[in-house]
């Protein structure tokens, strides 16, 4: 039998010691495990970020992992700690909407809220349950325990949703939102490809400047503006070899419009969330 793969994502940081004692408490309950971290580096209680990598990760993931995933703004609060099993594999983490976008693509097919005490570590705190809840409850998932052995079942609609506006699609233009900026000063925006498929431009307006929809980088010029579907399947705004969220002072939730040249300006805009 092969060994049992859990994937990690939060926002500790690798300053501290956080993040290693996560990967430590898991594998005293299921030592056999392979750890894969996807990344500690989620922006600090930025669960939009977290929830667009966790969705950008899950589909390369081998199925049947198990996914410990802790942006945890909410932790000591009410918010319920959950496991939630799809088709691909099974999410534990916090009721926060951090699962959303990966439910979006793999719909849940049993839900739990995680109230049976015997499976979390002896003592919990009231700052740290990636540590004292979630690790362990991981590691018993891993090792073959049921998720109906962790508490009672919850209906999808029970799960708290995350705060993203919707992708408005219209007949000449589509409207979204900045989700992320990645690494680089890449854009990530809340509409896919499906969402512009019917009306593919040439040419996408980012205020005053265009940015040409292209299938890759070196389309355009070194430091010009480019628009593309990124790797994950979203729509995302670049510089070429630059920074475009500095050129473009784009932020979480700044809206982003994509139209046919000369109808609309397309890109992002300084407008509020709609």
């Amino acid at each position: 039998m092969s060994s049992p793969v859990v994937a990690m994502l939060t926002d500790y940081g690798r300053n501290d010691i956080y993040a290693g004692v996560l990967e430590a408490t898991l594998l005293r309950y299921a030592p056999s495990a392979r750890v894969i971290s996807l990344t500690h580096d989620v922006p600090p209680q930025n669960l939009l970020s977290g929830a667009y990598l966790l969705a950008s990760a899950v589909p390369y993931l081998p199925k049947g992992s198990t996914v410990l995933a802790v942006v945890d703004p909410g932790v000591g609060t009410g918010r319920r700690a959950v496991a939630v099993r799809t088709e691909h594999g099974t999410l534990v983490g916090p009721d926060n909407g951090l699962f959303d976008l990966v439910l979006a693509d793999f719909p849940a097919v049993e839900i739990v809220e995680l109230k049976e005490r015997k499976y979390w570590a002896e003592h919990i705190s009231q700052t740290f349950h990636g540590r004292d809840i979630f690790a362990p409850v991981a590691g018993h998932i891993a090792n073959g325990v049921p998720l109906r052995s962790f508490g009672p079942s919850l209906d999808r609609a029970d799960l708290a949703p995350l705060d993203l506006s919707p992708v408005h699609v219209e007949s000449s233009r589509v409207l979204g939102t900045v989700i992320h900026t990645d690494h680089f000063g890449n854009v990530v925006t809340s509409i896919r490809k499906n969402d512009i498929a019917e009306i593919l431009v040439k040419n996408v307006r980012v205020g005053a400047q265009k940015a040409p929809l292209r299938e890759r980088y070196s389309d355009v010029e070194e430091g010009d503006l480019v628009s593309y579907i990124g790797s994950a399947g979203y729509m995302e705004i670049a510089v070429r070899n630059g920074n475009a969220a500095q050129r473009l002072q784009a932020e979480q939730g700044s809206v982003v419009m994509v139209a046919i040249e000369g109808e609309f300006l397309s890109g992002v805009h300084s407008l509020p969330k709609f």
